[in-house]
């Protein structure tokens, strides 16, 4: 597992801030979810973090090492990270709470752990 860290991260396109000045602190195991109206940036910031795209400013770090700034952008390759579109991902059929169990229920989780997501 690792650490993650957002650092005054930004994105521009054009005169349009599209991730302006983000600060983000995601802990060894945490779940975090990005949520907000079409155009805030949550695409943005996950392409940032995958790889995708260069920051114009700000730093993306890894377990305290730096893998994007305006200077420098580990390739996607190298991440060991992956990007899954909401459309190839998500259940119709299924609740937010299910959805997101079924990953987990591929992962080595206690019994207790596992009760709570039924």
């Amino acid at each position: 597992m690792a650490t993650v860290s957002m650092r005054a991260l930004t994105k521009r396109f054009g005169e349009a801030a599209a991730v302006d000045a983000l600060e983000l602190e995601i802990g060894d195991g945490e779940f975090v979810a990005l949520l907000g109206p079409s155009g805030c940036g949550k695409t943005t910031t996950l392409r940032l973090l995958a790889g995708f795209l260069q920051p114009d400013g700000g730093e993306l770090c890894v377990n305290g090492e730096v893998i994007s700034s305006a200077e420098l952008v580990v390739p996607p390759e190298r991440r060991n990270m992956s990007m899954i579109f909401q459309s190839y991902a998500v259940w119709p059929h299924m609740t937010v709470a299910q959805n997101v169990a079924y990953g987990l229920k591929f992962k080595k989780l206690s019994r207790q752990k596992k009760s709570m997501l039924n």
